[in-house]
């Protein structure tokens, strides 16, 4: 079979999955009536270029106690956050190896997921759990790391190294002399660099990872994509005794969490009805409250947010805070169940595009100059290329400096779900 044709073959399995995952997220009945008087032959969320972003969606409930608008904020819980819920079996699952090193045994731990499944949240609840203990070290990488120096002097601050190294082999002798200790890596997924010169990074960690694991337990969290093309590259498997896999949350799951932050509201809530009535939900604080018909209207609502996000819980707190309207007052919350987002624009792209979505998967930010350095191009282009997804809202970008070319882009939360399965049914992450 030629390539095009396998090309072909491989974007219409994409394409058949979206169309499956559209059938889910029909606008509500409520919402076409309302959208069809706004403007009648035109139904559904507006035009994707008018779709707000996550931080425009949280602006709605700009005015209420922050300690509410924080409930429903898209970021990771703190250690002793009692929001906390929906992977205590995960959580067990560390202590479990904790407690199995700390006898003796050598291994370390993968936490791997896609955006928006809590390997953050988690990993702040398991240093709250082990305060107190000896030898325990956050390790954050915020920033790509590019060279195995930069590495070395990244883990060297993190660590507090006694002596400085310069190679990954000096420093996995110099932390066998010392105590044993336990560091959790976040954002692993920022050693890996799919070019020529950046590849060796990921190689020098994985190397340390393993010739340092009778006297280091490490817990390192990274992208589910970015695991899989490490695990090609390197059979990182081999290496790591636990591999815990977190999925988006299953309905259950999410219901309890969604539930917890209803429970915490501080300011009464006002759920419509799903379908069109002359009668609509009540106030309540929460799904627990004692007006059954409010909260009645609270789990049907929690449904519809289930149904639209699949679990993934910053595309959930998007949509919360877009169906949120203040009164004027700012006394009560109405939430307004809409539609679903349009993901048919997926099918739209160009190769282009669609390639530039499945490096951004693999390697959860790209800035442009690194984007040219992957695809051997120039940084402009590259440039202008994300700038499109930018403007279409499935990219955000955020600039730290002046250099347009060194802005970060990721996919918004809301598209990596349909943007992993889309992908990936087209062969496109690898």
């Amino acid at each position: 079979m030629k390539i095009g044709e396998l090309w072909r073959e491989s974007l219409a399995g994409g394409r058949a999955w979206l169309h499956g995952l559209q059938d889910h997220i029909r606008p509500s009945a409520e919402s076409r009536h309302r959208a069809e008087k706004a403007d009648p032959g035109k139904t559904g969320v507006a035009a994707q270029p008018c779709l707000p972003d996550c931080q425009g969606a949280y602006a709605r409930t700009t005015g209420l106690p922050e300690a509410f608008r924080e409930l429903f904020e898209n970021r990771p819980l703190n250690g002793q956050s009692p929001l906390f819920a929906g992977r205590e079996s995960a959580l067990a699952a560390l202590c479990d190896a904790v407690s199995a090193w700390e006898a003796s045994r050598i291994g370390a731990i993968a936490l791997v997921g896609p955006d928006g499944v809590g390997r953050t949240t988690l990993l702040n609840r398991m240093a709250s759990e082990l305060t107190g203990r000896d030898g325990v070290t956050r390790v954050t990488l915020e920033h790509r790391v590019r060279t195995e120096t930069d590495l070395i002097q990244t883990l060297s601050v993190s660590l507090d190294m006694a002596e400085t190294v310069s190679a990954v082999e000096e420093m996995a002798l110099l932390l066998r002399r010392e105590e044993r200790r336990i560091i959790l890596v976040d954002n692993a997924q920022r050693v890996l660099l799919r070019t020529p010169d950046a590849i060796g990074t990921a190689e020098a960690f994985v190397s340390l990872v393993a010739a340092t694991q009778a006297d280091c337990l490490w817990v390192v969290s990274l992208k589910e994509q970015a695991w899989r093309r490490l695990d090609y590259l390197f059979g990182m498997r081999a290496h790591f005794s636990s591999v815990i896999e977190l999925p988006y949350f299953n309905r259950e799951e999410f219901v309890a969490v969604m539930k917890r932050r209803l429970a915490a509201a501080t300011v009464p809530l006002v759920f419509y009805a799903l379908e069109p009535s002359d009668k609509r939900g009540e106030a309540s604080k929460g799904p627990d409250g004692n007006n059954n018909k409010a909260a009645s209207s609270a789990e049907c609502f929690l449904e519809h947010l289930f149904a639209l996000s699949k679990g993934n819980m910053p595309a959930a707190l998007f949509y919360w805070n877009a169906f949120s309207t203040p009164d004027p007052s700012l006394k009560e919350v109405v939430l307004d169940p809409g539609a679903g987002i349009d993901f048919s624009l997926l099918k739209e792209l160009d190769t282009a595009a669609l390639f530039a979505l499945a490096e951004l998967q693999a390697h959860g930010c790209l800035t442009a100059r690194e984007h040219s350095e992957i695809f051997q191009q120039d940084a402009r282009k590259s440039r202008l290329q994300l700038d499109a997804l930018h403007r279409q809202r499935l990219l955000n970008r955020s600039s730290p400096g002046g250099d347009d070319l060194e802005s970060i882009y990721r996919i918004e939360p809301i598209f990596c779900a349909a943007a992993s399965v889309f992908l990936d049914a087209a062969h496109l992450i690898y």
